[in-house]
């Protein structure tokens, strides 16, 4: 998966990486562990979900470690990854998706 120049990776411990082909341009997105997957993708953006099906968090990224941020608190998303509802808008950065809030334990 490639945002802009930059290319997306995945390591076994679940971290996202960006590489533009040169050593020093290659950095780590967060201190986060990711769905090996990207989410969705758009014009100069790709999305990512960290966390578990029932505490997630949407993470938008441009492909740099300053571009890449969370977009929501915690969510709940169902399904498998392959099956989760999504829509990028063609030519765009706007992304639709199916979510719940997540409900906190009173306790």
């Amino acid at each position: 998966m490639s945002v802009g120049a930059r290319a997306l990776f995945f390591t076994e411990t679940l971290e996202a990486w960006a590489s533009d082909g040169t050593t020093a341009g290659t950095v780590r997105l967060a201190s986060e562990a990711f769905e090996p997957a990207v989410f969705a993708s758009g014009r100069t953006l790709a999305y990512l979900i960290a966390g578990e099906p029932f505490a997630a968090r949407l993470w938008a990224t441009d492909g740099t470690r300053e571009g890449t941020l969370p977009i929501t608190s915690e969510i709940v998303l169902e399904g498998s990854p392959s099956q989760r509802p999504r829509f990028v808008v063609p030519g765009t950065d706007r992304l639709f998706f199916t979510a719940s809030a997540r409900e906190m334990d009173p306790r």
